[in-house]
């Protein structure tokens, strides 16, 4: 497990995954001050070539625009690798919510959804998006 934390309120950390897929849990505070981390984790991630990555977003205290915007362009990467934001806390689902991200990002309860839906059910960024949104 590789983690960068870089004097900063968010930690990044490389899980192990049973398939191919390259899952990278966030933790604490997505914000401005904390791009370049989340940038040089998903640049490092991205050079591997994964069929999936998916960011577990289970201890992810906080995001502000800054962030969303970043989880976006990421969305769009030239490898054309898919994102899917698994197990948001009810927080950050909230922000995902008001926002409407959950309709443009592919958003799941956990990460061993994401992955089997993504890698073994073949589903799309909207099927899954809509699905998992945690309206009332």
């Amino acid at each position: 497990m590789a983690t960068q934390d870089f004097d900063s309120t968010l930690r990044i950390t490389t899980l192990p995954a049973p398939t191919p897929a390259r899952v990278l849990h966030l933790a604490g505070e997505l914000d401005y001050d904390s791009l370049h981390q989340l940038r040089g984790a998903l640049a490092a991630a991205f050079q591997d070539r994964p069929p999936l990555l998916v960011l577990d977003l289970a201890e992810l205290d906080s995001c502000d625009s800054s962030g969303l915007s970043e989880l976006i362009t990421a969305s769009r990467n030239q490898h054309g690798i898919p994102i899917v934001l698994a197990a948001p806390t009810p927080r950050v689902q909230g922000l995902f919510d008001l926002t409407g991200v959950n309709q443009i990002l592919a958003v799941t309860a956990s990460v061993p959804a994401a992955i089997e839906q993504h890698l073994l059910g073949g589903t799309t960024h909207s099927e899954n998006s809509t699905e998992n949104s945690h309206r009332p």
